[in-house]
Formats: C-alpha cells, sequence, structure tokens
C-alpha cells in the first residue's frame, strides 16, 4: 500500500507529465516564429513616447544600443528629412548625414504611441557606432521628432534559438516522469 504522501506525488508527477508535453509545444511553436520572423508581435511595434524634439534640436542617442527616429505629422515627407549625427568630442571621425528611409528597418513605416494612441512615421535608425552622441533631424515639413529602442532581429533569432534548445529537455523531463509514473501490471 503507498502513503498518502506517495499518491499526492504520483499524481502531481502525472500533472507534470502534461505540463511539460505542452510546454513543450508551446515553446517549439514560440521558438520556430522567432527564428523565422514570423513572431506576431512584430505586425505594429507599439512605443511610448516620453520626450519630443522640436526640428533642429540634438536628440540624444545611445551609442551601444540602436535608436529609431520617428516623425509627425504622418504626412510630412520623411523622405525630405535630413539628418546628421554629432559624435562626442573623442571622436577623430567627421559628422555625417544618415540615410533616411525605412530600408533598414522595413515593417517600420508607423509606429503606435501606446499613451494616446498617436502614429509616429519612420525617419531613420542609428547603428551601433561608437561615440555617437546625438542626431539632429529637420526638413519634410516634420513638426516634432521623438526616438525608440530600434528592434534587433537578432536578439529575436537568438531568444527563439534557445527556446528550441529548451524544448527536448522539457519534453525530456514529460517522458521521465511518465516512465516513473506508468502503472505496472501485476
Amino acid at each position: 500500500m503507498t502513503p498518502p504522501f506517495g499518491r499526492s506525488l504520483v499524481r502531481t508527477t502525472r500533472l507534470w507529465v502534461w505540463v511539460a508535453a505542452a510546454g513543450t509545444v508551446l515553446l517549439l511553436v514560440m521558438g520556430a516564429l522567432l527564428v523565422t520572423g514570423r513572431s506576431p508581435a512584430r505586425a505594429r511595434p507599439l512605443v511610448t513616447v516620453e520626450t519630443t524634439y522640436a526640428p533642429g534640436q540634438a536628440i540624444p542617442v545611445s551609442s551601444v544600443k540602436p535608436v529609431v527616429v520617428l516623425a509627425q505629422p504622418l504626412d510630412a515627407d520623411t523622405a525630405q528629412v535630413t539628418c546628421t549625427e554629432e559624435r562626442h568630442s573623442q571622436s577623430r571621425e567627421e559628422p555625417r548625414v544618415l540615410d533616411v528611409g525605412p530600408e533598414t528597418y522595413p515593417e517600420l513605416t508607423t509606429v503606435r504611441d501606446t499613451d494616446s494612441g498617436e502614429d509616429w512615421a519612420f525617419v531613420v535608425a542609428t547603428g551601433d557606432e561608437r561615440l555617437l552622441s546625438s542626431v539632429v533631424c529637420e526638413g519634410g515639413g516634420v513638426e516634432r521628432f521623438t526616438t525608440m529602442r530600434a528592434h534587433d532581429p537578432a536578439s529575436d533569432r537568438g531568444f527563439g534559438t534557445k527556446l528550441l534548445l529548451v524544448a527536448p529537455l522539457l519534453a525530456l523531463t514529460s517522458w521521465i516522469a511518465h516512465r516513473v509514473t506508468r502503472r505496472r501490471e501485476a
């Protein structure tokens, strides 16, 4: 006869078989979506606008992570916007004009602000260049600019790969739990 604690442990382990099996399927699906770039989260990025900048005003950017510059109004001609990078004083490189347009991030034509519900148009994305301190944008009939962190597809692929690597381990724990708790014929 199995003690009461033993029956509870067996029941819990049998439940784990199903939880781990469902988790395996979830990890495989999410990993595949992230690795192939078909994640539903990438359909239309959302951003929270905290600070806006006037045309010609220096927009501070991080020199570590890429930043996307957005503009309003939506009907502004963003192709006519000129953005020039400004570098830290330690840099020996000359400031250059950035290529404006959605070629870098084609999925970012418009972005919605989560707080106000306003739409913003994509202007330019900075690279992960060293010693970049700010970007100055103007022209094209733009009334104000803002920034958001650039979405890095490589980070999605990396996380998706990790999910795909963990899924077999979860399946293995499900299989082991099933083998340990199966009913034995007397």
